[in-house]
C-alpha cells in the first residue's frame, strides 16, 4: 500500500496591492479614517489587523516621521500637536507567514 504525503503550501506573506486611503480634514479636532486598502496573500490574511497614524514635517515623509502614541484605531482625531505636520496611517495585515503593511496617501499640513 503506497502511503501519500500531503503537503501544505507555503502561506506568502500579506502584500499590498491598492493602497490605504486616509481621509478627513486636516485640521485640528477634525477626524480622520483610513480605509484598509487591497491585499493578496495565502492562508487567512487578517486585514486590519493594526493601524498606527504617523506624522512627518515634510509632505514626502522623509524627515521626523514619528508614531502617534495611542493612535492605532482605523480613525483618529488631530489635535494642537498635529498642527503644521503631515499625517498618514499604516495599516497592518498578516496571516502565518508574516505581517505585511500598507502606507496611506499623505493628508496635511493640519491647519489650526
Amino acid at each position: 500500500m503506497k502511503q501519500s504525503i500531503y503537503r501544505t503550501p507555503k502561506a506568502v506573506i500579506p502584500t499590498n496591492t491598492v493602497a490605504p486611503v486616509a481621509s478627513g480634514t486636516p485640521t485640528d479636532g477634525q477626524t480622520l479614517s483610513s480605509t484598509n486598502g487591497t491585499w493578496t496573500g495565502t492562508a487567512t490574511v487578517t486585514v486590519g489587523s493594526g493601524y498606527q497614524w504617523q506624522t512627518a514635517t515634510d509632505v514626502g515623509f522623509t524627515t521626523s516621521v514619528l508614531d502617534i502614541g495611542g493612535a492605532v484605531a482605523a480613525t483618529f482625531l488631530l489635535t494642537g500637536a498635529q498642527v503644521g505636520l503631515y499625517v498618514r496611517c499604516v495599516v497592518q495585515a498578516s496571516n502565518v507567514a508574516a505581517i505585511g503593511l500598507g502606507r496611506s496617501n499623505v493628508l496635511g499640513a493640519v491647519a489650526p
